[in-house]
């Protein structure tokens, strides 16, 4: 017998994997990475903090834990200095590692279906959307397949209780966590999960011979409650992370009541429908008839309790912290869905009672969401499947959008309880060939989002234009936050800037994401001081153009779309603010509004260059008391100055406000003292 049929399996299991690898690394080098803000620029420098220096911190700050296992993946290539090439190493590397998930989904397979359909299972696995972030500095890169062998192994431990299977469950749980904490729900998945074997099983045999484990997992969990409760200082972060702040406020139960439905609805359009169907069906039958076979048992208990319990908490975090459907902390229960159908398929397609009701439950919890809530630009990051619906959108309207999505859930109902047992092989055809579909859509869209978030944050400058204009200077960048650039440009320039070494914020900046970022405030005279009055020093500053600090501007990056640019400062010390203006328009433009806060205000002018767009008058005073109306022709220039208040003393602030009553357009203004 030759090699290639003594090994076909291993060889269309290899085939499998490459290919998708290949398909994936091919089309993430279209993808703008790092988009997702703050996360991608978090992990990507976290990983380079961990190659560089052994520690997980952010330019040699500490921040609060997010990953471990994930950082130190990717780290490698994004520490060799060209963060470009790096990237597009990262790309491949995770492609491939995504698509071993094909891996586990036949080995777990091959414990209840013959070598077909577990190959099937392994196809499908590599199929969905999800695999799109394998072109991201996300952590699903790492967690979707780590995820799968935590399953296999709960399955594994079900079926053969031993004192070596509980230990490697434990170390794989263990792994996955040190991916991701959000791997801690595998927990209270292992308790549901034998539960569930006990009652398919009709017996407690295999729940005694887990109690050791049950009661380690517990005590492990008192343990470390009680030992971080003990700490000084302490809060859920201390024990969670980052994502600590989950526990630290209870949502209403209404609304997650709210988030449970319209997440139920999220896995259902996830596994688009039939796959979860048929883990319901299957766990039906067992529950009512019981389940003789041990590996399907075990099968069923750890697919249907992670599901479970997998919606819960991402409902509980969604509730908190987003305004859609978060699919992509529901992606991981896609492959062991997908074994589900392969199963169901195996079975004959049983279609009990219940579970067709659960199929017009899944409709409706479908129905139940807001189409804003699947189908939004400012969500396309989280939710990859429902992507298509954006096109609709726009195409038709959000109304329509919603009548489509409610028909493709009916559909794939109406597929699951009503075609006929024959015509099912062809359905999960088409099923495959709409994750290709939905995936292709994926990633043109991923391309643009991504793109465009880049060009919004630096326009036609290259990312890394602060290490470019710094390369002939001494010393380190301070990035200093102001709030009048949005908080991801933040994350994204210290990502690609590795000159910038700290940042400090202004106090009405957002301090949103893990960056650690010192809070200061501007003195009268302008020197910049923390809340224990210590003035900040820097070389340099990187600062919004809406600032002007005292020093030499060497580089500046330009005016985006909907963002100011930024100035890079030779900076004095301490570094000192002299003006900041605020409620402009990217582009310069006002209609309401402007203030203009002069440090360290002395004799001069405020000198102006207006365009009266609408030609209507500005009023113009400083500190509340009114000084002149300044009336620009329509489309015309007006160059002027406004004096400084005789009081002016160089001691103090001065604030200027000049309210348009109409559109004016500005190309500057700008405090000029008296020589």
């Amino acid at each position: 017998m030759s090699f290639a049929r003594r090994h076909r399996t291993a060889l269309i299991l290899g085939a499998i994997v490459l290919l998708s690898a290949l398909a994936r690394a091919a089309g993430s080098q279209a993808l703008t990475a790092p988009w997702i803000a703050p996360d991608e620029m978090t992990y990507g420098l976290l990983g380079q903090s961990f190659w560089e220096s052994g520690e997980l911190a952010i330019r040699g700050q500490a921040t609060a834990y997010y990953s471990l296992l994930y950082p130190a993946l990717i780290g490698g290539p994004l520490a060799l200095g060209d963060l470009a090439t790096g990237i597009a190493v990262v790309q491949v590397l995770q492609a491939l590692v995504m698509s071993t998930v094909a891996l586990v989904a036949f080995g777990w397979g091959r414990t209840f279906l013959d070598s077909r359909l577990a190959l099937v299972a392994a196809v499908l696995s590599v199929l969905p959307p999800a695999l799109v972030y394998s072109g991201l500095l996300m952590s699903e890169a790492l967690y979707y397949p780590v995820v799968m062998l935590c399953l296999a192994a709960l399955a594994r431990t079900l079926v053969a209780p031993s004192a070596f299977t509980q230990g490697m469950l434990l170390a794989a749980v263990t792994v996955a966590a040190a991916v991701r904490l959000q791997a801690l729900i595998l927990l209270p998945v292992l308790v549901t999960a034998a539960l569930l074997d006990a009652w398919f099983a009709r017996s407690a045999a295999t729940l005694r011979r887990l109690a050791p484990t049950l009661l380690l997992v517990l005590l492990a969990a008192l343990v470390g409650l009680a030992t971080a409760a003990a700490t000084e200082g302490f809060n859920w972060q201390t024990v969670l992370g980052a994502y600590g702040t989950v526990a630290e406020e209870a949502p209403g139960p209404w609304r997650v009541l709210r988030e449970l439905v319209w997440h139920t609805g999220g896995l259902y359009l996830l596994a688009l429908g039939v796959p979860l169907l048929a883990a319901v069906a299957l766990g039906i039958e067992a529950a009512r008839d019981g389940e003789r076979d041990p590996d399907v048992r075990a099968f069923l208990a750890a697919t249907l309790a992670y599901s479970a319990w997998l919606v819960v908490q991402v409902a509980l975090f969604a509730s908190r912290y987003v305004d859609h459907v978060a699919e992509r902390y529901l992606v991981t229960a896609a492959p062991p869905l997908l074994l589900a159908l392969c199963l169901w398929l195996a079975r004959g397609a049983p279609r009990p009672r219940a579970a067709v009701v659960a199929a017009a439950a899944a409709v409706v919890a479908v129905a139940a969401i807001p189409v804003r809530r699947v189908a939004a630009d400012t969500a396309a990051h989280d939710l990859f499947t429902t992507l298509p619906l954006l096109d609709l959108s726009d195409a038709w309207s959000p109304g329509g959008a919603r009548a489509a999505l409610v028909a493709v859930a009916a559909a794939l109902a109406l597929v699951f309880a009503v075609l006929p047992r024959r015509w099912l092989p062809a359905a999960v055809l088409c099923l495959a060939v709409g994750y290709v579909g939905i995936s292709a859509v994926a990633s043109r869209d991923v391309a643009r989002f991504s793109e465009r978030e880049q060009e919004k944050a630096f326009g036609t400058a290259e990312p890394d234009w602060v290490d470019r204009a710094a390369a002939g200077s001494d010393g380190d960048v301070t990035l200093l936050n102001s709030g009048d650039r949005d908080w991801p440009s933040v994350a994204r320039m210290l990502f690609w800037n590795e000159r910038i070494r700290s940042v400090v914020r202004l106090p009405d900046a957002s301090a949103y994401g893990p960056i650690p970022q010192r809070e200061v405030s501007p003195r009268p005279t302008g020197e910049l001081v923390d809340a224990a009055g210590r003035t900040v020093t820097a070389d340099l500053v990187a600062a919004p153009s809406t600032l002007l600090l005292e020093g030499e501007k060497i580089a500046e990056s330009p005016v985006t779309s909907e963002q100011p640019g930024a100035s890079l400062w030779r900076a004095g010390s301490p570094v000192r603010v002299r003006q900041r203006v605020e409620g402009l328009n990217a582009n310069g433009d006002f209609a309401g509004a402007v203030r203009v806060s002069v440090f360290g205000c002395g004799p001069g002018a405020l000198a102006l260059t207006l365009l009266g767009k609408s030609g209507k008058p500005v009023d113009v005073s400083v500190d509340g008391f009114p000084l002149t109306t300044i009336r620009p022709l329509p489309n015309t220039l007006w160059e002027g100055e406004v004096p400084a208040p005789p009081y002016a003393d160089g001691t103090s602030r001065c604030v200027y406000e000049l309210d348009g009553h109409g559109l004016v357009g500005s190309t500057r203004i700008e405090f000029v003292p008296s020589p």
